[in-house]
């Protein structure tokens, strides 16, 4: 069966974002900037903010996905349960391989960063 994102790893609502975002510690990256926190729950939750100097709505709806398949591949690489929200940034708009695969190793870095932080 194929993997996917469920409701319950994302973060919705508009009072998870706030608090998060006051009490989270941020990471930056070329791609990528992370806010992340621990939760008391038993999976990690992810929340994604592309704004509009991104592009018109295919282009941050791209990235979106992008993002969430890099969680979904490899969030089990998480030590912790937490909560991270991704500010992607704007850059280059390059479709090719080898841009999909730095912002990847962006990505992957960033997880990393966030398990050290965490222990």
């Amino acid at each position: 069966m194929k993997q996917r994102i469920i409701k319950r790893e994302s973060i919705r609502k508009k009072e998870d974002f706030k608090k998060d975002l006051q009490e989270g510690i941020w990471l930056k990256s070329k791609f990528y900037n992370f806010c992340f926190k621990r939760n008391n729950l038993n999976f990690c939750r992810i929340g994604i903010i592309a704004k509009k100097e991104i592009g018109n709505a295919v282009r941050r709806n791209y990235e979106r996905r992008i993002v969430k398949e890099f969680f979904r591949q490899n969030k089990t690489l998480l030590d912790y349960n937490v909560d991270i929200i991704i500010f992607i940034k704007k850059n280059v708009n390059k479709f090719n391989k080898t841009f999909f695969l730095k912002k990847k190793e962006d990505f992957l870095e960033i997880l990393k960063k966030i398990n050290d932080i965490l222990r």
